[in-house]
């Protein structure tokens, strides 16, 4: 986050978070055992352990912590600048929320619009939104030497 760090607790796994509490990320991170979590810039998500649904904290300005799907179960979730996404285990397809989701979803594709840049579990996603590419041996072998 912005000024601000959480982790999971070994015995537990219930989130701990340290700096600048920005609208209640620090100090509003809840007692319940999570899966994952992550941080935005003044909001932190994670799923829960129980029933795997997202659960978010901190700033709400823009629907990033109030507007988190209620019992749909997640698979992944990430927590950007001012919105979160998730990966639905039901259909492995992303759910964004809170600032310009809408814009998100429609301005790339479905596969790829919620994690760019983050790395997930590809058993995760649907087989078609993944894509891997080979890179030629003299190539990897010259990285090596």
């Amino acid at each position: 986050g912005y000024r601000f760090a959480c982790g999971l607790r070994m015995q537990g796994r219930t989130p701990l978070c340290w700096g600048q509490d920005l609208n209640g990320a620090v100090s509003k991170a809840p007692n319940t055992s999570l899966l994952t979590i992550s941080t935005g810039y003044s909001h932190a998500c994670g799923i829960h352990a129980q029933d795997k649904t997202a659960v978010c904290w901190g700033s709400d300005e823009y629907g990033q912590v109030s507007k988190a799907p209620a019992g749909v179960r997640m698979a992944a979730i990430v927590a950007g600048e001012m919105h979160s996404c998730g990966i639905r285990e039901d259909s492995h397809t992303p759910f964004c929320w809170g600032a310009e989701t809408k814009k998100r979803i429609s301005s790339t594709p479905e596969c790829s619009v919620a994690f760019l840049g983050t790395v997930v579990d590809p058993s995760l996603v649907r087989p078609e939104c993944v894509t891997t590419t080979e890179v030629p041996a003299t190539t990897a072998q010259a990285a090596a030497d």
